[in-house]
């Protein structure tokens, strides 16, 4: 049972990682708009 915890986790944590740098990827590649898209439904 303790084996299969440490395999899980395992995959678990290597899941986790890719899904952080990829999340990294697409924040780096997004366009830089600022604070206009913040304000767009304010009057």
């Amino acid at each position: 049972m303790a084996e299969l915890l440490r395999v899980a986790r395992t995959i678990l944590s290597g899941v986790l990682t890719d899904q952080a740098e990829l999340l990294a990827g697409l924040r780096a590649s997004e366009p830089d708009v600022g604070p206009q898209r913040r304000g767009a439904g304010e009057r």
